[in-house]
């Protein structure tokens, strides 16, 4: 990425090697139009398939193959390097008045602080101590991927197919925003120094290449077509996904709610793999789903009647299930201390997390029941007693080891269509769509703060993602949602 008014900034050297007495200005270098030091300039990706029907068979179809591909770079990236000061600085201030016209106004007090900062800094002065987004050296992400199916026609319309995926991420994206965190207690806190290393600077966080991931998984697909217009495809699959950090630091995954937190920076900034390398925010080890359709359905059950009554009628329906997502406990206590250190911050880039140590024997998985109250009382899944905040290390916790409730839902549609006299091919259909027909909740995550009151405790549901409301746009889409239509087809 280039920007064509030389708008991008980089410290002068890498961090541990900068003057901590030389002024602000001379530990970086502005006016750069390049967002990275260097960029992958030629990517490979070649790919190889093949197809092969053994000793002639002429229902059975062995299928394979293996490629590499590359991936973008997160332009999420290049916005946190184009908002470092001095370029784009930005202040926090209280107790001032909102209007422009009154004395001591916010406005006019940003004003002043932004024309002071770029004073001093242009003069070689002192400033006060900002944080910086620091680019190193950037290869495009890399993944190996490979895959082996093998297909069989049994006839009746009946096809089965076991299908084997692998593949393995490289040069992924990951933040670490400890360059200069120091001890919270000023005691030995891991390999963190006990003092601040560059007062001139807040929270320094590097971003380079360095994730990898790992996943395999199997999947057995069953699909069949009736010539009575049913029709049915069903699948499971058997996976594990590990990884070091998901959808990289910029993009928390997200399915976590109040109380949780998702890991999207090294849980040891000295040892990136040690606790962070585990069950991806994603895997999920076993899933089913189904859908299917019967065309003309109440004529294939029964020729009586009217066909204005028995024909036209189309059933149609899906089923998802599958065991729940994975998520880590956290000390609100020790995380709080560590951002107040200089261990990163709370901005989407750096949000920084301090698991909890584990001293006991939790159950590693947490169903239904934390939703319930017993005998009137909160029933939660953990102990407070079987956690401890990490007074001297990172923790001892591998980030998510601990895994939530599983997952269920069926939707349901039925329709009617009624052909439209003298319009060849035009029919017109009335319907209902059924979206979590059961009406079966299901629950998010427990509250994994192991510093709450409520830790331990499921307080709310998830929607479901099929629904007319769609994923992530803040309609409660956990009820049964019941959508009548009128449709056109010409």
């Amino acid at each position: 990425p280039v920007c064509q008014s030389n708008c991008f900034q980089s410290l002068s050297a890498p961090f541990q090697d900068l003057n901590r007495t030389a002024p602000v200005n001379q530990a970086l270098t502005t006016g750069l139009r390049t967002a990275f030091p260097s960029v992958t300039p030629v990517v490979y990706q070649p790919k190889v398939g093949f197809a092969w029907s053994p000793f002639g068979a002429k229902n059975t179809v062995v299928r394979g193959g293996f490629g590499i591909f590359s991936d973008a770079i997160p332009t999420g990236g290049i916005d946190d390097i184009l908002t470092n000061a001095p370029n784009d600085p930005s202040f926090v201030l209280f107790n001032g008045a909102l209007s422009p016209a009154a004395a001591g106004n916010l406005n006019g007090q940003s004003t002043a602080a932004n024309a002071a900062f770029r004073a001093n800094f242009a003069n070689g002065g002192a400033v006060p101590a900002f944080n910086f987004f620091n680019p190193g050296l950037v290869q495009i992400p890399r993944y190996d991927e490979w895959d082996l199916e093998i297909q069989h026609a049994l006839g009746w319309h009946t096809t089965l197919s076991a299908k084997y995926v692998g593949n393995h991420g490289e040069h992924e994206e990951f933040t670490n925003p400890a360059l200069n965190a120091f001890s919270p207690t000023g005691a030995p806190f891991g390999h963190l120094p006990t003092t601040q290393p560059d007062a001139r600077f807040g929270v320094v966080a590097q971003t380079q290449n360095v994730g990898n991931s790992n996943y395999n998984g199997v999947t057995l697909t069953a699909a069949h077509t009736m010539n009575g217009g049913f029709q049915f495809q069903a699948s499971y699959t058997y996976s594990h996904a590990l990884d070091e950090i998901s959808n990289s630091s910029l993009n928390p995954f997200g399915v976590n709610s109040v109380g949780n937190v998702d890991v999207v920076t090294p849980l040891n900034p000295f040892n990136i793999r040690q606790l962070n390398y585990g069950n991806a925010d994603y895997d999920i080890r076993q899933s089913f789903v189904m859908n299917y359709v019967w065309s003309d359905a109440i004529h294939h059950l029964t020729s009586r009647g009217p066909n204005a009554l028995v024909r036209g009628w189309t059933l149609s329906g899906t089923i998802f299930k599958h065991t729940g997502f994975p998520y880590s406990i956290f000390s609100s206590n020790e995380t709080a201390a560590l951002q107040g250190s200089l261990f990163g911050s709370t901005s989407p880039a750096t949000t920084t997390t301090v698991l909890a140590n584990v001293v006991g024997s939790p159950n590693a998985n947490c169903g239904t029941s934390a939703a319930e109250l017993v005998s009137g009382l909160p029933n939660p899944c953990y102990n407070a007693a079987d956690f401890a905040d990490p007074t001297n290390n990172f923790g001892t916790q591998r980030r998510n080891q601990f895994r939530g409730p599983g997952y269920f839902d069926t939707d349901f549609d039925f329709e009617k269509a009624f052909a439209i006299p003298k319009w060849e091919g035009a029919k017109f259909s009335v319907g209902a769509r059924f979206f979590n027909l059961l009406n079966h909740p299901n629950f998010a995550f427990p509250n994994t703060n192991a510093d709450s009151g409520q830790f331990g405790q499921i307080t709310s549901t998830v929607s479901q993602p099929t629904t007319i409301y769609g994923a992530g746009l803040g309609a409660d889409a956990s009820p049964r949602v019941i959508e009548l239509q009128g449709k056109l087809v010409f």
